[in-house]
């Protein structure tokens, strides 16, 4: 899948993991080394998320129903809680450094969708 700025059309990521089932959900991005700077995962239902006995900091978008960003953390270090953001619906979890990068605001309409989708 891939994660796409709805409004200019900008690609977010083009690696994207669905992870709706409650075994993906709890695994996540446990047991892997590094997260490509164009990966993620998109984990759904979800409103809050952790870093415990991961082994690398990560970037958090929270989403809402509408895939409406409502909130974000940057540089999530291993072994922390995320924020717990009641809007949320879903949160796409991206390499450290990539909000920033992308300049990723609140409010900001994304679009997640299979790969090669227009």
């Amino acid at each position: 899948m891939q994660v796409i700025d709805s409004v200019q059309g900008t690609v977010i990521a083009n690696n994207v993991k669905p992870a709706y089932s409650f075994g993906k959900r709890l695994k996540g991005l446990l047991f892997t080394s590094s997260l490509p700077r164009q990966s993620g995962i998109h984990i759904q239902p979800c409103r809050s998320v952790h870093t415990y006995f991961m082994k690398y900091p990560i970037d958090i978008v929270y989403l809402d129903a509408n895939q409406v960003v409502v909130g974000l953390e940057q540089f999530v270090a291993p072994g922390k809680r995320g924020l717990h953001i009641p809007k949320a619906y879903s949160v796409i979890e991206l390499a450290a450094g990539r909000i920033e990068e992308l300049a990723l605001e609140e409010g900001q309409k994304l679009h997640i969708q299979p790969k090669g989708e227009k």
